[in-house]
This record gives structure tokens, C-alpha cells and sequence, in this order.
């Protein structure tokens, strides 16, 4: 029978479109739902670091949007400070994790699977470390995902974090779920077992954006102190160093730097002062304080050797005088004069010969040696002068040199001989 044209039930033009519409539509959803079977389907990634899919609608269409890759960088740094307390949990002899710790977990993300973010995530051996030690960073590592875990179910389940959870940890953790919209979903956990999983939803995020962030610790410095070591423990890996104000420091050695335990070991002053002024070199959280507390010293470099050290304390005598120390009208050199003496030091402690100090009534520094028959005199004087003498004894020749004073020249005349 032909279709009556008044009849409701027959479709017109506007109808038929509509319905090829709704199929389009019924089969692009019918699609789409297979891709989202065919995901959840496929077999775990091998090797796998962690499981971690974000869900929601957002997250439908192709590929991870880019204000959501964020997710995992939040992810990673919550994992890598959950598994450096773990790491200094089991190694209570340490204060710091082993160097290159943090670079080793280099997570890799290796794909992106349809139908949601499924995002499969690989952690590569750290380059340059034995079996051994990647066991041990590994282990570190899962414990840190474990934790995680167990936070985010401490979370949901009593809106505050577990105990002795690293404070370190509080800021990056809060940021977990922050790019995700009101229907967004990250669950993550075991790669292969779905009852080590969690998820944060959007309540978890509320209940994570009201615990108070702590205020992290300061986070240790470079720091170097300069002293005479008067203590060293071998067993501790421990010593103690008096710096020029007389206070004296604790300091502990870098785990397992043998060569820095024998050098500080080697200059220690027995006596408590008879040994070379040294620097060394750590970390300290607390720079500032009057008796700072060295960690992981890791460098020594000597200062002033023993013989040098004799210098500056003539030096020091000479300092104490008195006006008219030698009768009246006799001055005290002045700490210019002083100064540029005690910067000659290195260069009077390596010429092989003795060089005495004195001051003399002008308030200049006399150097005084002998080489050979010839008997050598150097003023450092006031007022940026000098005086240079070199007296024959064989021949009664005398050669002099006075004038502005002139570093390169007196040390030349010190090691060689030659006032040129």
C-alpha cells in the first residue's frame, strides 16, 4: 500500500535523516565501547613499574591531554620522596640517600592505550650501578608506590594522612588529581594485582586539599669551615674541627669516602694545635649557626702548613708589642705591614733556608737570611715602602733597592737572589 502523504507514521525527508543520524551515532558508541573492552582486555605491560590510568570524559578521546601529563610528573615526585624514607628507614646510619639516587628513578612512559589514559609507565636500570645497589634502589622505589597507595586509602577512608607519612611528600601528594575535572578519575597502584590499586576521585581531592601542608625542612647547603681538626673518630667516620673564633664543630665524614677519612686522619693535631689549617667541605642545614654541624664532607684542601703557621705566629708576637716596646720613640708595625708579611709567608717557607722576622724601631718588618756569603736584608716598611739589601761578605759589595713597595720584586730577591 502507498504511504498515505498525511500520515503520521510515515517518515518524511527530516525523519529519514534523523535516523541515519541515530544509527551513525548508535555505531560510532557501539565503536567506541569495543576499543574500551579491547583496552581493558589487553594484557598487563610487561615489566610494568605501576599501573595508572586516568578515567573521565575528558579522557576519551585520543591520546593524554597535555594539561593532564602533569598527573604523572606529581605522580613521580611523590613516589621518589615516599621511597627516599623508605631508603633512610632501612639505612638508619645514613642522613642522605646515595648520589644519583633521585636520577635513578628515571620512570619512562612507554605507552598511552585507548578508551581512557592508560598510561604504561617502565623504570630502566640506572646506568653505572652494580646488581647490588639497583636491587636495593628498586626495592626503595616499590616501597615508595606501596606507601603511596596506602596513603590515598588512609585518606578515603579518614581524611587524614597515615602516620609518619615524610613531610616532604605532603606538597607533591596534594597535587595528585589537581588537573582532573569534576567526573575524573586516576586509579594507579600494582601493575599486577588490582587489589594493590587506589583511586582518587573527586571527594579524595577534597579531603586532600584540607590537610595542611607542613612546612618542609631546611634543605642542607654547601658549607665550608676552616680550622685545625683536633679529634678524629674512625669508627663514627667523625670529627671535630676549632675554627678561628675557638668554637669548635662537629662534622662527619661522606659514607664510604676512604680517601677523606685518611686525610683528615693525617692532619689531625694531636695536641690540639701542632698541624696545618685545613678546609673541608659538606652539606649543613643550618649555616648560620654559631657551632655549625658538617655533614658528607666530601673535600679537604690545606690552607696554611705547619711552617707557615710558625710565620703568622711571629707575626701575632710581634702584634702584642707595645708602644715604645724598644725604648721610647719605637712604633709597632702596623697591621698593613703585618699583613703583607703574612702573605709572603708561602714563598718564605719553601726557600730551604731560615728567614728570621723581626720588627725594628721604624715600625717596619725586617726579613733577615743568607745565602752563601751573601747576607740579605728586606724592609717591609710603613707607607707602602721597602728596602732591599744584599751584603758580600767575601767582596764587601753591597747592592740596595729603595722604594714603593713591589710584591713580584721582594719575592724575587727572596728566591733568587736578584733585585731586578
Amino acid at each position: 500500500m502507498t504511504p498515505d502523504p498525511g500520515d503520521a507514521s510515515s517518515p518524511g525527508p527530516e525523519d529519514a535523516a534523523a535516523l541515519v543520524e541515530a544509527v551513525d551515532d548508535a555505531a560510532t558508541k557501539e565503536s567506541q565501547e569495543a576499543v574500551v573492552e579491547s583496552a581493558a582486555d589487553e594484557p598487563p605491560l610487561a615489566d610494568a613499574f605501576a599501573f595508572f590510568t586516568l578515567e573521565g570524559e575528558q579522557f576519551e578521546g585520543e591520546g593524554l591531554p597535555v594539561g593532564s601529563a602533569r598527573e604523572v610528573g606529581f605522580f613521580r615526585d611523590v613516589i621518589l620522596e615516599l621511597a627516599r624514607a623508605a631508603w633512610l628507614d632501612a639505612n638508619p646510619d645514613r642522613t642522605y640517600v646515595p648520589r644519583g639516587f633521585e636520577r635513578g628513578f628515571d620512570l619512562r612512559l612507554v605507552v598511552i592505550r585507548p578508551g581512557s589514559a592508560r598510561i604504561g609507565m617502565r623504570l630502566p636500570r640506572a646506568a653505572n650501578r652494580d646488581e647490588a645497589e639497583w636491587s636495593d634502589w628498586q626495592s626503595a622505589y616499590g616501597t615508595g608506590l606501596d606507601s603511596l597507595t596506602d596513603a590515598v586509602t588512609t585518606v578515603a577512608e579518614t581524611g587524614g594522612l597515615p602516620p609518619r607519612f615524610p613531610v616532604r611528600a605532603v606538597a607533591p601528594f596534594k597535587r595528585l588529581g589537581s588537573t582532573l575535572n569534576e567526573d575524573g578519575r586516576l586509579v594507579f597502584g600494582s601493575p599486577t594485582n588490582a587489589v594493590r590499586r587506589a583511586q582518587i576521585d573527586r571527594s579524595v581531592r577534597t579531603l586532600l586539599q584540607e590537610i595542611d601542608e607542613v612546612v618542609p625542612p631546611e634543605q642542607p647547603t654547601e658549607a665550608s669551615l676552616t680550622g685545625v681538626i683536633t679529634e678524629f673518630d674512625g669508627d663514627a667516620q667523625s670529627f671535630q674541627i676549632r675554627t678561628d673564633d675557638k668554637l669548635l664543630h662537629t662534622c662527619s665524614i661522606e659514607h664510604g669516602n676512604v680517601r677523606i677519612a685518611q686525610e683528615i686522619h693525617r692532619y689531625v693535631a694531636h695536641d690540639g694545635i701542632t698541624a696545618p689549617d685545613v678546609t673541608v667541605t659538606g652539606e649543613t642545614t643550618q649555616p648560620d649557626a654559631a657551632r655549625v654541624q658538617l655533614f658528607n664532607v666530601r673535600d679537604l684542601q690545606i690552607v696554611r702548613s705547619l711552617a707557615e703557621k710558625a710565620v703568622v705566629a711571629r707575626l701575632q708576637t710581634i702584634a702584642a708589642l707595645e708602644p715604645g716596646w724598644n725604648g721610647p720613640g719605637s712604633f709597632v708595625p702596623a697591621e698593613d705591614v703585618r699583613q703583607r708579611v703574612e702573605h709572603l709567608a708561602p714563598t718564605i717557607v719553601t726557600l730551604g733556608i731560615p728567614v728570621k722576622i723581626v720588627p725594628n724601631d721604624d715600625g717596619a718588618i725586617v726579613l733577615e737570611w743568607r745565602r752563601g756569603a751573601v747576607e740579605c736584608t728586606a724592609a717591609i716598611e710603613a707607607d707602602e715602602q721597602m728596602y732591599l739589601l744584599a751584603d758580600d761578605t767575601e767582596t764587601d759589595q753591597q747592592t740596595e733597592h729603595e722604594g714603593d713597595y713591589d710584591e713580584p720584586r721582594l719575592i724575587g730577591f727572596l728566591t733568587t737572589g736578584s733585585m731586578g
